[in-house]
């Protein structure tokens, strides 16, 4: 929904610009505005929310507490009807990269005993995944899939979806499903061993096991997808090399497990 989402491209080229609007830009007649105080003085919004800082006013320096009013002042009066607050620790800090190898690098956050991990970057997902009568089923329920996928173009961006972690050692991947509240729906495909490499890479020095499951990964978009014509797959996949899939965004959220010592 374009009316409660933000452009994070935007979001960060909006707070280097001075303490206005850009004379060549037009605020939305309804949406969410992102912005600083300084840059909203003269508007006026039917909702504000204030994000509190984390940092205090110097109650002994009364420059720094006149200063601190009139800032306050001048936010809470661009509300034309609601005004509320945010406490400073409601926004989480920001991931950070992480290399892992030469070629690939992902956004990770440690927050609270939990891990987010960015995924859905080239070559993390199996493209033959989508189409393997082998993984779906038989070939009848690819092309289940495939209709479902074609008839659900548009309702299946920005839906979540859940990893489940299948096979051991070498052979380890993960399976696409969507996600159904907490748990795995529909399998939709796979990915590749990029996924449980780069996991251990991150998690093994730590003393801790791969994830069974990685949660709330989005759906990017539906698109074509092409493979290797090795025999596996069934008609009309073999013959033209062309089939429908998914792509992943976001970050997967995983609680990090080790293996409880025995006792004796």
């Amino acid at each position: 929904n374009n009316h409660d989402s933000i452009d994070l491209a935007e979001l960060r080229t909006r707070l280097f610009w001075p303490d206005s609007f850009p004379d060549d830009h037009q605020t939305p007649d309804d949406g969410i505005v992102v912005t600083t105080i300084h840059q909203s003085k003269g508007m006026e919004f039917d909702l504000v929310t204030l994000l509190e800082s984390e940092q205090k006013a110097d109650l002994d320096d009364a420059a720094a507490i006149e200063e601190e009013a009139s800032v306050a002042y001048v936010a809470a009066t661009r509300a034309a009807q609601a005004l509320t607050r945010l406490p400073s620790d409601s926004i989480w800090r920001a991931p950070t990269y992480w290399e892992f190898g030469e070629q690939r690098q992902r956004l990770c956050y440690w927050w609270n005993g939990w891990v987010n991990l960015e995924m859905g970057i080239p070559g993390d997902i199996d493209p033959t995944g989508f189409a393997d009568p082998a993984l779906h089923g038989g070939e009848t329920a690819v092309q289940k899939l495939q209709r479902f996928f074609l008839e659900n173009v548009r309702a299946l961006e920005g839906h979540k979806v859940m990893l489940v972690k299948v096979g051991e050692g070498k052979d380890t991947h993960y399976n696409i499903h969507l996600q159904d509240d907490r748990e795995p729906g529909a399998l939709i495909g796979r990915t590749t061993k990029h996924i449980p490499w780069d996991l251990l890479r991150l998690l093994y020095d730590k003393g801790y096991y791969l994830p069974g499951r990685i949660m709330n990964l989005r759906i990017s978009a539906v698109g074509t997808y092409t493979g290797p014509n090795d025999g596996n797959l069934g008609d009309p996949e073999r013959t033209s090399r062309l089939w429908l899939g998914v792509g992943l965004c976001g970050t997967g959220d995983f609680k990090p497990w080790k293996p409880k010592k025995k006792q004796g």
